[in-house]
């Protein structure tokens, strides 16, 4: 017989603990992935990535943000160069618009993005845009496919293009008002 308080409903003590052992490992679990998911969440937060992409239309970033949640994780390891993007890793157009978003938040500053630039031989056009009122500008590059600094692989970039007519040229325009980020585009052009 059962002395009262050492069994419940007839389950042995030694079973009791391990159903109770199992929860709190499975709670610990939960727990540490909703903290990490919460980092996650907190550094895309930190970032005006969400908001820009939301103003700029971009409705399927979120793989390419997971794939790329720093602007670590889309730089060349072995480069010499400053901030290079991992060219070969970028498949699509939404990889483009996170990694380049990334690098040019990080940069802040015309003259930073056209320094960064001038090392793949790629110039910085930039533009007033009144659309975005007085204190509104536009800073833009196109890089083209002769171009060798840039190897990201063509063929791959845009699902859309077929495969016969691969890009000839990508490159984005980042719309400013003051010193806020508020629009980015990456384009895609065919041959």
């Amino acid at each position: 017989m059962d002395k009262p308080g050492i069994a419940l409903s007839g389950a042995p003590v030694g079973m009791l603990f391990g159903k109770l052992k199992a929860i709190r490992v499975t709670a610990v679990f939960l727990l540490t992935l909703s903290l990490l998911s919460g980092e996650v969440s907190l550094a895309a937060q930190s970032s005006d990535i969400l908001r820009v992409a939301e103003t700029s239309g971009e409705k399927d970033l979120t793989g390419s943000i997971s794939k790329y949640p720093s602007v670590q994780s889309c730089l060349e390891p072995n480069s010499k160069l400053r901030l290079e993007p991992y060219w070969r890793d970028l498949n699509e157009k939404s990889d483009l618009w996170v990694c380049f978003f990334r690098i040019i938040e990080q940069l802040k500053t015309d003259d930073e993005i056209r320094s960064w630039l001038a090392q793949f031989d790629i110039k910085l056009v930039k533009a007033p845009y009144s659309r975005l009122g007085p204190n509104g500008h536009s800073l833009g590059f196109m890089c083209r496919k002769i171009n060798p600094k840039c190897r990201i692989k063509w063929n791959r970039v845009e699902v859309t293009i077929p495969y016969i007519l691969t890009p000839y040229a990508f490159g984005f325009i980042a719309y400013y008002k003051g010193e806020k980020l508020e629009d980015f585009q990456v384009t895609v052009e065919r041959e």
